[in-house]
C-alpha cells in the first residue's frame, strides 16, 4: 500500500514530536507520539526505536526490547536501534548481549553506540 503524502507528513511530524518529547524527558509524550506514528505507518523503524528508548527510560524493558526487535526486522541497517536495544538489555541485566548490540551500533558508525560500548567495556578502576 502506497502512503499518501499527507499520511507520510503526519508520520514525520509525529516521529519528530516523539524525538522532541524524548529529549525533554517526557517519556509518556514520546510513547504517545511514536505509537500514533506506528498506527499510521507500522513499518516506521524510527518510531519503534523512539518508543523503545522511552519505554526503557520508564523501566518497561520487555516492551523496549520488543520494539527494538521490530525496528530491526524492518531495517537491520538502522544503527541507532542497536544502541537502544543495548541500553534496554543493559538495564535488564543482560550485559553480554548489550555489549554485542553496542558494538554492532558502533561498527555501523553510530557515535552513541561507540560511547556506550567503551563505557561498558572499560576496565574498572
Amino acid at each position: 500500500m502506497k502512503k499518501t503524502f499527507e499520511v507520510q507528513s503526519a508520520v514525520n511530524q509525529l516521529v519528530n514530536k516523539s524525538e522532541a518529547s524524548f529529549n525533554m524527558g517526557d517519556w509518556d509524550g514520546a510513547i504517545a507520539a511514536a505509537s500514533a506514528a506506528i498506527a499510521l505507518d507500522p513499518k516506521n523503524e524510527v518510531a519503534y526505536s523512539n518508543r523503545a528508548g522511552a519505554y526503557a527510560n520508564k523501566g518497561k524493558l520487555k516492551e523496549a526490547i520488543q520494539d527494538c526487535n521490530t525496528a530491526i526486522e524492518i531495517n537491520p541497517d538502522f544503527s541507532f536501534v542497536y544502541n537502544n536495544r543495548g541500553y534496554a538489555l543493559e538495564l535488564s541485566g543482560q550485559l553480554p548481549e548489550a555489549i554485542l548490540d553496542y558494538e554492532r551500533s558502533c561498527k555501523m558508525a553510530n557515535e552513541l553506540g561507540c560511547k556506550n560500548y567503551r563505557r561498558v567495556t572499560a576496565p574498572s578502576k
